[in-house]
């Protein structure tokens, strides 16, 4: 294949996983289609290069496709059929018959054996050397025109390419604008938003205990009733860990409609009632009258954590428990169980970025990944409003909605 190029059977806009998994999946199914990638950059592989902080979570150890759904917050309800086609069992064997050993951590990530993401990339290009599959750069897709049964692509540099089988996936675009060459089609363009960030409070009443983390808090916002429990961390510039991160996706759309200025509940004993832990405070008093108030607050928090608390509600831990008074027990409650703290902002998390947003699902056939309107023409990962929670659930949808595209026609 040269610069001449003026026409391929099939077509794929993007050199990110789900765009060269399914040139590998179309070479293997169609084996005689003649197939080009176009990558607007001049990488291929990015996202995996730097996933999983250079280790590349390939999938998590989720064996049952409906269960598989429920870490997607946009696109649970429909994914089922699609995971029942490829999931992750079916990408697992794919590696290892491809001699890249995998291994699944104690919280279900699956990363392969020698920790490097290159060894996932190396695979992949090594597939594409074998199928003969060429990957051309700076080439950035401004319009699609149909004509005659074939999609004529009109790129950035003036080329233009026709096809008869066009596979978009050019990941998640940031802006709406972005996703013209779709909107002049007819096609439904969910508008996207960030998902998977960290929590931005300025001033945070707990700046100076970066580092410190509590394994079990239920973290839930002022703008809904949806809450999540996991770990947290204090960082500088607000709240970090997996509870906050999750927390971040299920609320994507709420907390950009609220141009991220909202408010966070922190609940730090979310294994109790907040009546029933007042109550084992009066009895205490009673009981354990000389203890310390600093003394009776749970193991689970840092010293450094316990104190701040009781400074922010202006209690003195070194304060007989005998000497509070049931108005200052009260208030050590409110604190643990309804801790409130101003967010203005959102700060990325690590070097990922995920997208919610994109083609909307309704325009899709979930079944074969091909557009309801317009024939032979395909959407895989993050090209359409489907997003996962962090440990691999993006890649999976990645190679699930890749291998299904590669299979049609």
């Amino acid at each position: 294949m040269d610069d001449t190029l003026s026409y391929c059977e099939t077509v794929i806009i993007g050199a990110g996983a789900s765009g060269v998994f399914a040139a590998i999946s179309e070479k293997l199914h169609h084996p005689k289609h003649s197939i080009a990638i176009f990558e607007k950059t001049t990488k291929s592989l990015a996202k995996v290069k730097i996933s999983g902080g250079g280790r590349c979570n390939v999938t998590h150890a989720c064996f049952d496709p409906k269960e598989l759904c429920s870490f997607y917050p946009r696109g649970k309800h429909q994914l089922v059929n699609s995971f029942f086609q490829f999931y992750t069992e079916d990408i697992i064997h794919w590696f290892e018959s491809k001699n890249v050993k995998l291994k699944t951590e104690e919280d279900g990530r699956i990363f392969p054996v020698s920790n490097q993401s290159q060894t996932i990339i190396d695979c992949f290009m090594k597939q594409l050397t074998e199928d003969q599959t060429k990957i051309r750069f700076q080439y950035e897709l401004n319009k699609i025109q149909l004509q005659n049964n074939q999609f004529e692509l009109q790129f950035s540099n003036q080329r233009k390419i026709l096809c008869t089988k066009l596979i978009l996936s050019c990941g998640g675009y940031p802006k709406l604008s972005q996703y013209h060459f779709l909107q002049e089609l007819g096609i439904a363009i969910q508008t996207p938003v960030a998902s998977l960030f960290t929590f931005n409070i300025p001033n945070s009443e707990f700046r100076g205990l970066e580092g410190i983390s509590v394994e079990s808090v239920e973290i839930k916002t002022n703008l809904s009733k949806q809450s999540n429990t996991g770990p947290l961390l204090f960082t500088h510039w607000g709240l970090s860990g997996p509870g906050v991160i999750k927390l971040s996706s299920i609320l994507a759309r709420e907390l950009a409609e609220a141009n991220y200025s909202y408010e966070v509940v922190l609940n730090f004993l979310p294994a109790q009632k907040e009546n029933d832990f007042f109550e084992s405070l009066k009895i205490q008093k009673q009981k354990q009258a000389k203890s310390k108030l600093k003394q009776i607050l749970p193991n689970s928090l840092a010293t450094r954590l316990k104190t701040r608390l009781l400074e922010l509600i202006k209690l003195d831990g070194e304060k007989n428990l005998a000497d509070c008074s049931f108005d200052e027990l009260r208030q050590l409650c409110s604190i643990l169980f309804e801790c409130r703290l101003k967010c203005n902002g959102k700060t990325s998390f690590k070097e990922e970025f995920v997208i919610c947003g994109g083609v909307d699902l309704s325009e899709i056939n979930l079944k074969t990944m091909e557009s309801k309107k317009i024939h032979n023409l395909f959407f895989t990962g993050e090209m359409m409003d489907v997003d996962g929670f962090t440990g691999g659930f993006n890649f999976q949808h990645a190679w699930t909605s890749a291998w299904i595209a590669g299979k049609q026609g």
